[in-house]
Order: structure tokens, then C-alpha cells, then sequence
């Protein structure tokens, strides 16, 4: 398999390097057809549109020819000469006749109007949809203030007056529906020649726009004024801008951006956009005699001034879209494509069959070779996981090697035993603890096996091949690598079971020596205080006796109270050592923890000092426990103290802060073995923390023996702590220290909640009789 795959590049490369060239011909000269082809449809294409567009030009260049020469009939006719000199009403409707004629003739002009030189409409007669007829004199209007009236009436003699394409507007509105119009007028002169009026024709310029419609092409020439509103656009919605408030932002460059400016600067030609193909023509329809001016949107509103023949144009365009384009070449591009892919699927089959036999040649010539390169690496690959093996099993026999220092001589043995250990990387993760080679990097190439111990997942090795050289496959692992690896998370998963074993069996050891000696400790403490009590009973009975029996004002009264003052210190040494070895008699009662600090509050603040600052964080909640309150407040009161003189002790700068804290927690089974020789449960804990010298862990072993102290000689007798190990012991407690140097210690006492079984019974205390003789009496022992 591996063989083959060696051969196969050079057999693909040699395909490729012949096959990707014809391909490459071949789609290039299928690219050039195509472009050709498009090219020549764009330019059919526009020669079609500027035909179209030069038809249509013709038309509208024409358009204005009859107009003048119906408007110059009328101004010579004699009847609107009788009309001027005598206003006779024969006159009048002789020629209100002859204007009916004409308007039934030519059926192009909305209106003809004879208007006087004050802007009073004499004569008008209207279209009304095919049956021209006269206006009655009442229905006539002045129309002194509309533009066309002042800019025809300022002309002179056989001048001419056009105004721009816009629509009609009666009685101040845009008349509905709407009638596009070109007014076209001329001053009118009497014999004398005085200005008399104007002569006036509303052309219905609709004709005009219907002319541009062309049922057997889809795409519509649309029409644009001098200043780009649309006179016929491609939707209804857009034309006429300037004749509607709402629609003055509606021209042509804002439909198509940057285009009007481009067909501004010449008056005919084509470009291409992201919007289609874009031919446009210009029509000048004015001579250069005839005048125009700017006209007007509103119905009383003047032109903003004249305009010369040269500056009268109407933009003729026509946009041939880029579907339109598309769907004009998609049957030469899928043909095309069809030929195409035809033609390099024969080209890659003749050029895979050459390719195959020039392979199988190569095959033949290596294959003997091959085989005996494939034993050699089977050889010297078999002796480097033997190699891996044999360090692993020595890795397992290393004592001095913590879990992490196995696990890290394991990243370096392991990559060894592949093929690949210029290149492999090795990681492996143990209970969430990462040990890895410096250069890990996760990649595709990753071989995974698990780490199982007691049937728990703990973790995992991973093997990366991210630097492997470049000759060798590492898309899938080998069967035989990934076995490898399974191979030796087994191992590992065994070497460090065993170290675990060890070091619980070293713990456990460790806890039980600690234990022997504290209980060896408190067995001698405890026979030797008690004995030594009872004589101290009988030393203070004796001292007291003599005290009495002398004058209390003499040397010997006073040697007396020495000698009592000598014994109640020893006494209070045995009570200390008692309590530690767990032989004094208590009277355990059910009780609050809260109250009891609480109430020692006033006595601690003058213990501690003002200068160190007391955190109290009670649980509210607490439930009761059982215990000896006056054992419990003399372990208060002790702990206390130890922290003040651990804060003071400190030298330099710090926060002094003792805290003293209790809480509710459960312990389950497997959090037993953080706590020593305690059971699984519910839990009041106290703590008594301090921001003191702290302690090492050497000091931490030693801190709860008899007569063990940090402190000067005059300053502590070594017994405190040891009582409070006692005090704790002997009430079905547990203490533990949690302390770093320079940071503070913690005290944490854990009590045993109070269960509903356990009444209030309490054990009483212990009286023993002493007879003397001459004199009989009791004392109480001293505890």
C-alpha cells in the first residue's frame, strides 16, 4: 500500500503535467470564441439601437415644420385681420370656422387661441377628443400671467415662439388626465403694426411620445428634456419630475447614476455600465430662428429666462439590459460549454491511459526494490518500539520521579518508538495536568489513546506529526502506530497506578506514625499528670492546712502562700496536659458555637489590643453541637492568643487581622481523606484566622506537641496548641492547620452536628475523697 502510494504521485504528476496544459488550451480558445461571440452581439446590438434612435430623431427633427407654417396661415388669414381692426362678429366666427377646419384636419392641436395684447383669450377653439368646437366668451380666461403669454408677446414681427414639452395646466392645476403639450406662438401685428396680441397652438405632444413605442423590440426608447426629467421614461412613476413637487428628485441620474453626466458631454454615442448598454441620441427641433425659454412648473409662475435654438434638445435613449445580453448569448454559452466539457473529458481519458502505462512500467522496475527498502524500515522500526518499551519499563522502576516528572520523561520516550521521531510531538493530560514537548501543535495527523485507571478515564496521550517531513503521507495514521500508542498509554496507565499506590501507602504510613506519636504522647503526658495531680493535691491540701495553722502576719504564713501560688501553676500544667491526652472529665452539653463566642467578645477585644483589627462571619444558620463550653472557651481563648502573638511576631508593614468564622459544610467519602481521622457528614467548623508569621510544614508536624513553642523561652510554656489538640480530641472533634510563611495561618475545627437521637446527658465530673490524718476533709479534684 505504502509502495503504491510513493508511485502514485509521480504517475499523477506526470498525468497532470501533461493533461493541465491541453485543458488550459482548451478552455482558452473556448473563452476566446465566447468573447468574440459576446462582442459581436453588443455591437449588433448597439448598431440596432442607434437605428432605432436615428428613426426616431428624423421624426422629432420634422415634428415643428407644419406647425409654423398652419401657425404663419392663421396670422396671415384676413378674417383675424377684421377681427383685429373692427372686432366684427362675422369676422369672428368666419374665422373661428376656418380654425375648426383645421384643428378636424390636423387633429394634433388641443387648442388654438387668439389672445390680446392684456392677456384676454378673444378667440379659442379646443380639441374635445375629435370634435374641435369654439369656447363660449364666458368660459374665456386672461392669461396675461402665464409664461407663454409674456415670452411670445415680447417677440417681434414673423418671430417664432416654442416652449418646452411639459403638461397642461387649467384653472391653476395639472389638468387630469394628463395632456402633454408644446405651445407654439407668434406676436399678431394690425395693418398699422401695433402689437395686438398673440396667436397661440397647444400641440399634443403625446403623439410625439407615442411614436417612440416599438411593439417588436422589449426594450422602449426612453425621451429626457434639457435638464434629464424623464418626458417618457421606462415606468410612468418617473416621468414628468418637474411638474410634480414630490417628484423633483426623480431624473435620470438618479435612476442611473453618473450616466447623465457622461451623455452631456457629446450628442450622440454608447457606453457600457453595470445597468445595461446605454445609446443615446440628440434632437435639436428648433431652427435658429425660432425662441424658447425655460418655461414654467407652475400655473402662474414666469420662465427663468430665454433659451436659444442651440440650447432646446431632447435626449433620446435606449438601454439594452444585461439580461437582455445574456439571454441573447446563453444558447452559443451552453452549446459552448457542452462542446467544452466533451473535449476535455476525451483529452483527460487519452492523457489518464498514457499516463497509466508509462505507471506500470515504473511499477514493475521498482517493486523489486521496494520490497527489500520496506524490510529494512520494518527492522529498524520494530527495534525502536522495543527501544520504547524497554525505557518505559525502566521509567516504571524510578522512585525518585514524582507523577509529573514521569509523565514528562514519557513525552520524550514515546515520539522515539515511531517511525517518525524527527517529527513526532508527544502531549499527554492526567487529571486535567498538561505535560507536552515544547513545539505541540494539534493537527489532522493526532493519534489518541486513553488513559484508564480502575476502570476510570483519566486522561490521555496524544502523538502529533505536525513536523514531519515532507516526502511521508501523514493524512491517516498507520494501524500499527495508532496500536503503538494504545500500547503504551497501557504501560503508563500501570506505572502510574503504582506510583499513586506508593504515595498513598507513604501518606497513610505517614498518618499513622503521626497518630502513634500523638497518642504515645498523650498516654505518657496523661499518666504523668494525673499522678503528678494527686500529689499536687496533696502538697497544696498540706500547704493550705499550715497556712492556717500559723499567724497569718508571719515569715511562715508567707512561705505557705509561696508554696500555694508554686502549686496552682503545676496544677494548671496538669490540667493543660489532661486535656491534650484526652483523661479529663468533661461535661459535654448541647450548645449554640455563635453564643459562646459571642459572649466572649469583651474578653477577647482586651486580650487581642485595639491595633488588631477582629473580623467576626458567624453562620446565622449554625445547628447545635455537644461539647464542653468550658473547654471549648479556654480552646477560644488559646487560639486567640496564638494568633495574636503570630501577628505581632511579624515584622515590617502588614495587616493585622484576626478572623474568627464558623459554617455549615457536608463532607462526602471521598473528601475524607483531606480531613484526618474523621468521618463522612455534617459539620459545624470554626476557624480562627490570623495574618501572622505563618509556619512551615516541618513546624506545622510539630506544632501540637507537649512543650513544642516558637516563642521566646519567657513568652510561651509550649503547652497551648497541645491543649486545644486535646480539648478538640476529647469532644469528637477534628483540627487541621492550613498555614503558609509571610501570609497567615488558619485553625479549622471541625464538631460533628448535634443529632435529634442525642439527648441533653452530660457526664459528671469526678470527686475522689482524701483523709488525712488528725484532720478529715474532701477537696475537689483539680482539672
Amino acid at each position: 500500500m505504502f509502495f503504491l502510494k510513493q508511485n502514485f504521485f509521480p504517475r499523477r504528476v506526470k498525468f497532470l503535467l501533461i493533461v493541465i496544459p491541453l485543458l488550459m488550451l482548451v478552455n482558452l480558445v473556448s473563452y476566446g470564441l465566447y468573447t468574440n461571440h459576446k462582442k459581436n452581439e453588443l455591437s449588433l446590438l448597439k448598431n440596432n439601437a442607434e437605428n432605432r434612435l436615428l428613426r426616431h430623431k428624423d421624426i422629432l427633427d420634422e415634428f415643428s415644420k407644419n406647425i409654423i407654417n398652419d401657425l404663419k396661415i392663421i396670422l396671415n388669414h384676413n378674417d383675424l385681420q377684421d377681427l383685429i381692426q373692427s372686432n366684427h362678429d362675422k369676422s369672428s366666427m368666419d374665422f373661428v370656422h376656418d380654425l375648426i377646419q383645421i384643428e378636424t384636419i390636423e387633429r394634433t392641436y388641443d387648442q388654438i387661441r387668439y389672445i390680446d395684447e392684456n392677456g384676454m383669450e378673444k378667440i379659442r377653439v379646443n380639441f374635445n377628443d375629435g370634435h374641435p368646437g369654439s369656447v363660449e366668451k364666458k368660459r374665456l380666461q386672461n392669461k396675461k400671467d402665464r409664461y407663454y403669454f409674456k415670452d411670445t408677446f415680447k417677440l417681434n414681427k414673423n418671430q417664432i415662439f416654442i416652449s418646452p414639452m411639459d403638461l397642461n395646466i387649467e384653472n391653476g392645476m395639472i389638468e387630469v388626465p394628463i395632456k402633454p403639450m408644446i405651445r407654439i406662438g407668434s406676436p399678431v401685428f394690425d395693418k398699422d403694426g401695433i402689437k395686438k396680441g398673440i396667436l397661440i397652438v397647444n400641440y399634443l405632444s403625446e403623439t410625439l411620445l407615442n411614436s417612440l413605442e416599438d411593439k417588436t423590440s422589449s426594450s422602449s426608447i426612453m425621451m429626457l428634456n434639457r435638464n434629464g426629467y424623464f418626458l417618457k421614461g421606462m415606468k410612468k412613476d418617473h416621468d414628468w419630475g418637474f411638474m410634480y413637487q414630490n417628484k423633483s428628485q426623480i431624473t435620470f441620474d438618479h435612476i442611473f447614476p453618473n450616466s447623465w453626466e457622461l451623455m452631456n458631454r457629446t450628442d450622440k454615442g454608447s457606453f457600457t455600465n453595470e445597468f445595461g448598454i446605454f445609446s443615446f441620441e440628440t434632437v435639436y427641433p428648433l431652427k435658429k430662428s425660432i425662441i424658447s425659454s425655460s418655461g414654467a412648473s407652475k400655473a402662474f409662475q414666469e420662465s427663468q429666462k430665454k433659451i436659444n435654438s442651440d440650447q432646446y434638445f431632447w435626449k433620446l435613449v435606449l438601454i439594452v439590459s444585461q439580461k437582455e445580453l445574456e439571454q441573447k448569448i446563453e444558447p452559443f454559452k451552453r452549446n459552448l460549454i457542452v462542446f467544452n466539457l466533451a473535449l476535455c473529458l476525451i483529452i483527460i481519458i487519452i492523457t489518464w491511459f498514457l499516463a497509466e502505462l508509462s505507471y506500470k512500467k515504473k511499477t514493475a522496475e521498482l517493486s523489486l526494490k521496494f520490497a527489500y527498502d520496506e524490510l529494512e524500515k520494518k527492522v529498524a522500526q520494530r527495534l525502536k518500539e522495543l527501544n520504547c518499551m524497554y525505557e518505559m519499563v525502566k521509567l516504571s522502576a524510578a522512585n525518585d520521579l514524582s507523577i509529573r516528572g514521569i509523565l514528562k520523561e514519557a513525552t520524550n520516550i514515546i515520539p522515539a518508538g515511531f517511525p517518525l521521531s524527527n517529527g513526532g510531538i508527544c502531549r499527554i493530560s492526567l487529571d486535567g495536568v498538561i505535560v507536552e514537548s515544547d513545539t505541540f501543535k494539534s493537527d489532522s495527523s493526532v493519534i489518541q489513546a486513553p488513559l484508564i485507571m480502575d476502570e476510570n478515564y483519566r486522561g490521555r496521550i496524544e502523538v502529533s506529526f505536525s513536523a514531519v517531513t515532507p516526502d511521508v503521507d501523514k493524512t491517516l495514521p498507520k494501524i500499527e502506530e495508532k496500536a503503538l500508542v494504545e500500547s503504551l498509554a497501557k504501560q503508563l496507565s500501570i506505572i502510574v497506578s503504582k506510583k499513586e499506590r506508593d504515595q498513598e501507602k507513604e501518606k497513610l504510613e505517614a498518618q499513622l506514625f503521626q497518630s502513634q506519636k500523638m497518642e504515645a504522647i498523650g498516654q505518657l503526658s496523661g499518666g504523668i499528670a494525673h499522678d503528678f495531680n494527686n500529689m499536687l493535691t496533696i502538697i497544696n491540701g498540706f500547704a493550705e492546712l499550715g497556712k492556717l495553722s500559723v499567724k497569718a502576719d508571719s515569715d511562715v504564713s508567707s512561705k505557705f502562700e509561696e508554696i500555694l501560688k508554686a502549686g496552682n501553676k503545676a496544677a494548671s500544667l496538669t490540667r493543660q496536659l489532661l486535656a491534650f491526652s484526652r483523661k479529663d472529665s468533661i461535661q459535654p452539653k448541647p450548645f449554640q458555637i455563635n453564643d459562646l463566642i459571642n459572649n466572649s467578645l469583651k474578653l477577647i477585644n482586651r486580650l487581642v489590643g485595639e491595633d488588631i483589627i477582629k473580623k467576626i462571619e458567624l453562620d446565622q444558620d449554625l445547628p447545635l453541637i455537644k461539647a464542653d463550653q468550658s473547654q471549648i472557651d479556654q480552646m477560644l481563648f488559646n487560639l486567640v492568643i496564638n494568633a495574636r502573638d503570630a501577628i505581632n511576631a511579624r515584622e515590617g508593614k502588614h495587616k493585622k487581622i484576626i478572623t474568627i468564622a464558623t459554617k455549615v459544610v457536608d463532607i462526602k467519602k471521598e473528601e475524607v481523606e483531606q480531613v484526618l481521622d474523621i468521618e463522612d457528614g455534617t459539620f459545624v467548623v470554626f476557624e480562627v484566622t490570623d495574618t501572622g508569621t505563618g509556619m512551615s510544614r516541618e513546624i506545622q508536624k510539630k506544632v501540637f506537641t507537649p512543650f513544642f513553642s516558637t516563642k521566646k523561652k519567657k513568652n510561651g510554656t509550649g503547652l497551648g496548641l497541645s491543649t486545644v489538640y486535646g480539648i478538640v480530641k476529647q469532644n469528637r472533634g477534628n483540627i487541621n492547620i492550613y498555614s503558609e510563611v509571610g501570609i497567615g495561618t488558619t485553625f479549622r475545627i471541625y464538631w460533628p452536628v448535634l443529632k435529634k437521637k442525642e439527648s441533653g446527658v452530660s457526664i459528671e465530673l469526678t470527686f475522689r475523697s482524701l483523709k488525712i490524718e488528725k484532720k478529715s476533709f474532701s477537696l475537689t479534684r483539680m482539672t
